[in-house]
Parts: structure tokens; sequence; C-alpha cells
């Protein structure tokens, strides 16, 4: 009853909210619990929705699925008449074999839409050329049934078909079914279809027809064919015929399959939810990754820099770095390749955030084991970092500190990555002067905003506040998905202010961990003798010619 209540309620007080205040309303319903709503126990969020319909003068009352034709005529396309199909679908007509007066249009009923063009000698041919009709052909031109002896000849079809031998007409050498109206109206004419136009017409009745179930379809096709079987057949027609997904329905089992509190469901199989899941965040990531994330250019990274000059000032500074771990259910026969240091099993996800808390690049699918080992040297970021393709704009001298000379652009990151020519690390140790605590507390400042990106990731997608049981490859695409969301939803600001609180992650129980957790070491630490020395000169720096009044109040 749980969605059928919902949908209740989004109807009742948004969609139709100003049309029905005031009012007294009937809704019709074939969910018979939604009936005897006013007597049912209901939870805390049902009772928040009865509470928003309290408004409202309105009765319920029950109707069966079958009588229930409301649903249907809102649902579906208004039944147009011949003289309309032309001018609705030039490119088309109604097959002339088919063509026949229609019944006025009722609430229920709905028109077969325009079927490919066949002309009378094309349906004769193909009658003929059907292996069943040949059967019966051969005694329908002698007019006269045939023997028991030739019966035990004839297919199981052909049997059928001869049981409608007193119903069956003949016009202009096509067959057709004769059906008489219970109303007295007149009588239908049902074509007797062909076996090499029924995967075509089942297509054109059901897809361009609203998706309809298999008893409208067969309602539909009744009303302009016939052939032996045909509702069996209908039955047993493919899932892409007959049984096809809302596309709502398929974002809302992929935004909350991972989210096992919620109770209800959406009677779909496993193997479906897999499909689903898999192929949404791949669309998703997709469709928004040119959008949202796209790679980084040489303007693009000098942009970056002058947001973290402006924000957080720091010279120089195209991203902060950081890598988390992504917990996961220990994949079938994996061995220790997900086994990381927290005796969990986990993906690596490693991403650079800008000033403004937006991903800029991601890299997601390392073992969890291989972190001691150097994630970010095994990761493809990595790479490009090392052989310099990642376009960063060349050194720059910093201004008023010309004695300095040319400085590269770096990234910032915490001490679990190794110190290189562009990505600064904070100086070790504890026993430090005065003048590295300050350098290693402006550095952390401009690092925040990677972990106020994973927060706020976190606090959005509540996947990442639970193991994730999905496979490795499905978890890597609903990671990567849920980053350009963020990015979408940074960038649009959509019920949000720009500046978004951060949400500490907790844990939902006692006994369960956040998904996203702090990696360990991503490198080695075997600096050269260059990046010590770089790390040497932006110390001195934001000592001497960056130094903020306020920096020498907190170290």
């Amino acid at each position: 009853m749980r969605l059928e209540f919902l949908g209740l309620k989004w109807a009742m007080t948004e969609k139709c909210r100003e049309y029905l205040l005031g009012h007294k309303c009937v809704v019709f319903t074939d969910n018979n619990p939604l009936s005897h709503l006013s007597t049912a126990k209901l939870g805390a969020t049902e009772q928040r929705w009865a509470a928003q319909l309290a408004s409202f003068d309105f009765e319920i009352k029950y109707r069966s699925g079958r009588s229930n034709g409301n649903a249907d005529a809102l649902s579906r396309q208004h039944p147009p008449g011949v003289q309309d199909l032309e001018a609705m679908l030039p490119s088309t007509s109604l097959p002339l074999p088919l063509r026949q007066a229609l019944p006025v249009a009722q609430a229920t009923q709905a028109a077969v839409i325009a079927l490919p063009h066949h002309t009378q000698s094309d349906m004769e041919a193909l009658q003929q050329a059907d292996p069943v009709l040949q059967e019966f052909l051969v005694f329908w031109r002698r007019r006269q049934r045939p023997s028991n002896d030739e019966r035990k000849q004839l297919s199981r079809q052909a049997l059928a078909l001869l049981r409608q031998w007193d119903r069956l007409v003949e016009r202009s050498g096509v067959l057709y079914r004769q059906i008489f109206r219970s109303d007295g109206a007149e009588a239908v004419l049902q074509l007797l279809l062909p076996a090499a136009l029924r995967e075509q017409v089942l297509t054109e009745v059901h897809q361009r027809h609203g998706h309809q179930g298999i008893e409208r379809t067969l309602e539909l096709l009744r009303q302009r064919c016939y052939w032996p079987g045909m509702s069996s057949e209908v039955a047993r027609a493919p899932m892409g015929h007959l049984l096809a997904s809302r596309p709502n329905e398929i974002l809302a089992i992929d935004f909350t399959v991972l989210e096992p509190t919620y109770t209800f469901s959406y009677r779909v199989g496993h193997a479906t939810v897999a499909v689903i899941v898999k192929e949404v965040a791949g669309a998703i990531w997709t469709a928004l990754v040119e959008e949202t994330m796209p790679v980084p250019q040489t303007e693009d990274w000098r942009a970056i820099a002058a947001g973290f000059q402006e924000r957080w000032i720091f010279p120089n500074c195209v991203g902060a770095i950081d890598g988390k771990h992504v917990v996961i259910q220990a994949p079938a026969n994996s061995g220790s390749l997900y086994f990381n240091y927290k005796s969990s099993h986990s993906l690596v996800l490693l991403a650079v955030v800008d000033a403004e808390y937006l991903f800029r690049v991601v890299d997601v699918g390392g073992f969890g084991r291989s972190s001691d080992g150097g994630s970010l040297q095994n990761s493809a970021f990595g790479e490009s970092l090392r052989d310099g393709s990642l376009q960063l704009p060349p050194d720059t001298v910093i201004p008023g500190a010309e004695r300095l000379g040319l400085l590269p652009h770096v990234f910032v990151g915490d001490e679990a990555f190794p110190l290189l020519d562009n990505l600064l690390r904070p100086f070790p140790g504890r026993q430090l002067t005065r003048e590295r605590r300050l350098f290693n507390y402006r550095l952390s400042r401009a690092r925040l905003v990677v972990e106020c990106a994973f927060g706020i990731l976190s606090s959005q997608w509540r996947m990442f506040r639970r193991v994730i049981t999905t496979s490795p490859e499905v978890t890597e695409l609903c990671v990567k998905a849920t980053c350009v969301l963020h990015n979408f939803l940074r960038r649009k600001t959509i019920g949000r202010s720009s500046r978004t609180p951060v949400v500490p992650v907790v844990a939902e129980s006692s006994d369960e961990a956040p998904t996203l957790r702090d990696a360990p070491m991503m490198g080695s630490n075997n600096a050269t003798r260059r990046s010590i020395q770089l790390r040497e000169t932006f110390c001195s720096y934001l000592n001497e010619e960056g130094v903020v009044s306020w920096q020498h109040k907190v170290v």
C-alpha cells in the first residue's frame, strides 16, 4: 500500500491541489488496503502523509483492476478515428485489410494506431504463404471440412482454425473471422494474421501505444486481427514487448536499491535490479562527465590556482588531493586483493578537488590492499603526474616574490602522499621550527577542501554510510556517478546554498562504520633534492611575502 499511498498524496497535495481544495472528490483505486486508509494502522511516515491530506474532502473507493478503466483512460492516448490517423501519422497508414469502422471512443477503449501498409494482394499472398493457413486453405477452397483421417494429418494450429469455420468469411481473397458484439453493434472483422506479421504487429500495438499490459494488448489486437493461440502467444511475449519498466521506476530503483532501510518493494527481480543499477549509474557518468567534470586543460588549471589564491591564500595550487577507501563486501574468489590495512575489503577512491569543493579528477578502482604500496603511483592520475601529461601551466613567478624565481604549480596533500615536484606534503615530525609549523598549517588549510568534499559526498549519498554489497565493477560505476552528481548539484545549487554545510560522517548503528575511510600511505617518501628544495621555497614565501596577520595567532 505504501507506493499507492505515496502516489495518492502526491496527486492530491501537489499535482491537483488547486482543483481539489473545497470540493468533494472520490478516489478510485484497485489497491484494496488503500481503500481502508481511515482505519489502517499507519507508521510515522504514513501519518505525516495522512496529515497533509486532512484538508481535502475525499472518499476512497475500491474498484477491481479489471474494471478500473479510469487510470487507463488518463494514462493512454486519446482513441483517434480513422479520419484522424492520416493527419497524425502522415508517414504511415492503416493496412487496407485492417481498415474498418471504429466504435465510438470510450474511456476504457483505445484504437490500434497505424500499422505498416499492405495491399489486399499483398495480404492474400502472405496468407497463402503461411504454413498453418496453407493447411486450412486446402479445405476452404473446396468448401468442405476435412475427414477424420485428414484431421490426423493437420497441425494443432490448423485444427484450432477449423473450429472457427463458421465464423470465417472471405473478402477479396483475404480471410477474416467475424465477431458479433454483445451490444448489438456492427460486427467486427478480425484479419487472420499471417505468422510473418505477428511480431511486427505486437511491437506496433505495444510499444507505440503506451506499453500496455497483456490484457489491454489483447483487447487492442482483437479489434483488428486473430490467429490461433493468440492469447497464449501474447502472454509469453518477451519482456521487451509487454513488461517494460517505467523510466521513473528505473531511476527510483537505482537510487534506493543500495539503501536497505526502505521496506517497500518494487516487485522487480534481483537480476533486473542489478542490470538497472549498472546501466543507470553508467548512463549518469556518461551523460554528466563532460559537463560537470571535463578533463582540465591549461587554462582550467590556471582558474583553479586563482581560486585557491583568492579563497585559501595559497599560491600556485591547482588542487587538493586525497584518497579514501570505499568499503565493499568481499568479492567472490578475490583472495586478499581488496583486503586493506583496517581488516576490511575496499576500493580506493583518489580525487582532486578545487577551491569550490568540486571534483576535478577522480580515479576509482584501485585494490584496497595496494594502498601501502603506492596507490598514487599505480593510478592513471599518478602516471600522468609523473610523465607531465596533465597540461599544468608552466612555472611562474609569484607576484611580490620575484626573489624566489620560477615556482611550479602544485597539488597539496597530507602526509600519506609522497613529496614530488608538483605535489606538496607537510613537513614530518613533531619537533618542527615555527616556520615549518606555519607552512604545515597553511598547507592543511588549503587541503581541507578535499576533506569537506568527501564529507558532502557521504552526507548526500547514503550508500557511503555502510558496506556496499554490489560487485566491484558496479561499485566503481556508482561511486563515479555520485561524484559527477555531486558536481552537478554544486554547480546548479539546487535546493542548497553554494556554501553547503558539511555533515560529519557517522555510522548508522554501533556495529557499522562509514564506507569512506582514510587511506594510509599513498606512495613512498623518497623525495628528490629538487622536491625538498621546492617545499622549502614555498615555506619561505608563506612566512615572508605570503604571510597573513592571523596565522601567528593560530600556530
